[in-house]
């Protein structure tokens, strides 16, 4: 029996990077500032961003008004829809899957007990800490072409997102950089 490389790739991501990502997971929940981490094998590519709600949502709190029901609704959608990350055209990425912890969404609530105590004890003194939690799966035709990400979109959909920390393991090498809303693309070469 063998393992498909999406499944290596999953199961080593973690360990690959534990490090660094632990290193910058835990760092201060920094608004404005999101975490991006990046692993090839083969032909796929996981791809996971982790960011605090605020930078997605405009707040961290939950949602009081019909309004903020609607902005979450429309942001989740985006997420699991729109482009926000793209390769260059060359390597022919596609999407497979987007999966996002919503944290917002009551099973959440539940499964976290001690972060909403955690929660709590902020709320008291009028702060809230909220990170949203994304993985997108891609599948690239050509993959030795994979030379560049762009996080164009991504900024422009999430007005408050200033800088993006990025890592990545490819094939044959692992490295990182920051992107930008000036800077919102990177080579990997």
């Amino acid at each position: 029996m063998t393992l498909r490389p999406l499944t290596l790739l999953i199961c080593a991501v973690p360990g690959l990077l534990a490090a660094n990502v632990q290193a910058e997971t835990h760092a201060a929940h920094e608004h404005g500032v999101a975490e991006l981490n990046l692993a090839q094998v083969e032909s796929d590519i996981l791809l996971e961003i982790n960011s605090p709600a605020h930078n997605v949502f405009g707040f961290e709190h939950p949602p009081h008004s019909e309004t903020e029901k609607d902005m979450i609704k429309q942001r989740l959608q985006q997420i699991k829809t729109e482009p926000l990350v793209t390769f260059n055209p060359e390597a022919n990425c596609q999407q497979q899957s987007a999966l996002i912890d919503n944290p917002f969404h009551a099973k959440h609530e539940h499964e976290h007990e001690h972060e909403h105590e955690h929660e709590h004890e902020h709320e008291k003194s009028g702060h809230t800490h909220k990170d949203v939690h994304i993985e997108y799966t891609y599948r690239c035709q050509n993959p030795q072409a994979l030379s560049s990400l762009d996080l164009q979109n991504l900024f422009q959909h999430w007005p408050q997102l200033e800088t993006v920390r990025a890592q990545w393991l490819l094939s044959d090498q692992q490295s990182g950089g920051t992107l930008s809303r000036k800077q919102p693309s990177i080579s990997f070469k």
